[in-house]
């Protein structure tokens, strides 16, 4: 910009600008490009994506989250989408993939059959703001109140998670496995039902057999070995100490300690000096005897001149125990984590049956069993190969985040499509209130509701348009259990899923809609992208000029050149 004839900067010469329709369409386009990555990995037919990361690793998944985590996104949009998978692990733990199609289908259409087409973003918005107060209260009255007792009911729930992957008897396997876990786990405080997957259940993977041999362990298991292979290895009727300070020989710390110096005079002063020191760490091991503890578990050190004492004591010790496997290892035996041995006292022991180091797979593994109501419990998951561990590991944590999230909001809905087609009848319902752009808005969200059977017919092999049509005739229909109909991945014909037994949380759907639509709001809402780079490659006004003019200079030097070469000059030699 000029002005009397001097150039000025409003911003840096290095920024970037996108403005107006150019950037609406730009942030469009990457939310879609992310959401059609996820789109195909949709439903028990749905494909996995093949990630090699950074460090040349593969992964091979089909998980919303584990794809948006595992690759480097640069765009400020696909950011946004990668804070809202984590944002979806992190209050209900599944959903992600719902969220993410359905941020790329409202956007896709937004653009598409609205704004290309002259509607305002400022129409759009208010239309989803409008559909975002509505579909709470709607989405309560098609949930179905459910009885926490009913194992039959919330196992169907963890099976609809897993999604058909392994084969009927190991699916099954692994609902029971995620079904007890939670029930281990579950506690009322102040009237409120907390289950707290995340820091009260542990999976340990271990390579071998199948994952039929899986099992849930009443107690904890963790990598880790002995201090010494001269303990006992199995303990039974164990009395355990959790210990947080080491015990080992400590510095001695003096104040003004640069003017200090201790001096040893000779061999009989240096054994006196040796022999406190062996006795400050036969009082600390003689505490843990008369506390009547069998077992130990070490937040650090265990000094190697103490290991004679517990093997004579005939106690199993474990040192450098992780923070989070000691606070685990307490919720399931009772233990309490002591900071001073002066207070280590028989009531602040854990109790289990049996205490056992095995080894399985080149692992070495401490098992602690038969621990009397546990908060905290293991599961030992087993499989023949790492990709196998590796995704009948996140398929239980979904199952277990399904179940937790029934019990806690206490209602379901149908799967398979079947939530979203009835949700989608009742806002074009809704959207007969309005009139012009905002009804087309209104309209245009409850088409997009489509999209998850739509999808899931495509993954099946099935003819998406037919199974659509057919799924919009039985759910504007009079059948009371309309709203009950979703796909049926084997044809065409819609399912009843409430007789199928295929049922999602009502919290999850909530979330994922919700969680969705906000999005979507943020992107259309943004017309106007500015990129800077850092200020180190920002050239002043002089170095540009100066850069210019040695462009200018060797471009005359090179015209030169060329005319020096020119075919009419001729060269001849002289004659003899």
């Amino acid at each position: 910009m000029e002005l009397t004839g001097k150039p000025f900067l409003i911003m840096k010469k290095t920024t970037r600008r996108m403005v107006g329709s150019a950037a609406q369409r730009f942030n469009i386009l990457t939310a879609c490009v992310i959401a059609e990555l996820i789109r195909t990995t949709l439903g028990p037919f749905g494909f996995d994506k093949l990630i090699i990361d950074p460090v040349n690793e593969i992964i091979i998944s089909n998980d919303g989250s584990t794809i948006m985590k595992n690759f480097e996104v640069r765009h400020p949009m696909a950011r946004i989408l990668d804070k809202l998978v984590r944002s979806m692990d992190d209050t209900v733990g599944d959903g992600s993939k719902t969220a993410l199609i359905l941020v790329g289908e409202l956007l896709k259409k937004a653009q598409i059959q609205l704004m290309d087409e002259g509607v305002h973003p400022s129409s759009i918005i208010d239309g989803f703001e409008k559909v975002l107060e509505f579909f709470i209260e709607e989405s309560e009255k098609i949930g179905m109140t459910i009885n926490p007792n009913d194992d039959v009911l919330l196992k169907k729930v963890a099976l609809t998670s897993i999604g058909g992957r392994f084969g009927p008897k190991v699916e099954e396997k692994l609902a029971s496995i995620a079904l007890q876990a939670i029930r281990y786990i579950s506690e009322e405080k102040d009237g409120q039902l907390r289950i707290d997957v995340k820091n009260n259940i542990n999976i340990v993977a271990v390579r071998g057999k199948s994952l039929s041999e899986s099992e849930v362990i009443d107690g904890m298991a963790i990598v880790k070995e002995l201090v010494s292979p001269e303990l006992p290895k199995r303990i039974v009727d164990a009395r355990i100490a959790l210990i947080e300070p080491s015990i080992e020989h400590k510095l001695f710390k003096i104040a003004d300690s640069k003017n200090v110096h201790l001096k040893m005079t000779g061999i009989a002063e240096q054994r006196q000096f040796r022999d406190e020191e062996y006795r400050i760490l036969k009082e600390k091991v003689e505490k843990i005897i008369q506390s009547g503890a069998n077992v130990v578990f070490a937040r650090r050190e265990l000094h190697e001149k103490i290991r004679p004492y517990l093997r004579k004591a005939n106690i199993l010790a474990a040192s450098w125990v992780r923070g989070w496997d000691m606070e685990k290892i307490a919720r399931a035996t009772g233990a309490k984590i002591i900071k001073n041995l002066d207070y280590l006292t028989p009531e602040a022991l854990g109790h289990a049956e049996i205490v056992e180091e095995r080894e399985l797979a080149h692992k070495n593994i401490i098992f602690i069993r038969g621990c009397k109501n546990p908060k905290a419990v293991t599961i030992l998951l087993r499989a023949g190969i790492e990709h196998v561990l590796y995704e009948s590991e996140r398929r239980l944590y979904d199952a277990m985040y399904a179940i937790r999230d029934v019990l806690l909001k206490g209602k379901i809905v149908g799967g398979g499509g079947a939530f979203e087609m009835a949700l989608s009848k009742r806002i074009l319902e809704y959207s007969r209130q309005f009139s012009g752009r905002e009804q087309l808005a209104i309209q245009t969200f409850a088409r997009c509701l489509e999209i998850i059977p739509f999808t899931l017919a495509e993954s099946a092999g099935l003819n998406p348009l037919d199974v659509i049509t057919r799924l919009r005739q039985i759910h504007t229909s009079d059948n009371e259990n309309a709203q009950w109909y979703g796909v049926d991945l084997e044809n065409t014909l819609p399912k009843n899923m409430l007789e199928a037994g295929i049922y999602d949380p009502l919290s999850v759907k909530i979330q994922a809609i919700g969680a969705a639509t906000e999005v979507a709001l943020i992107i259309l809402s943004i017309d106007d992208v500015l990129h800077a780079k850092p200020a180190e490659y920002e050239k002043t006004i002089e170095e540009e000029e100066y850069e210019e003019e040695m462009k200018q200079k060797m471009a005359d030097i090179k015209e030169q050149i060329l005319r020096s070469r020119s075919p009419t000059r001729r060269f001849t030699s002289p004659r003899k």
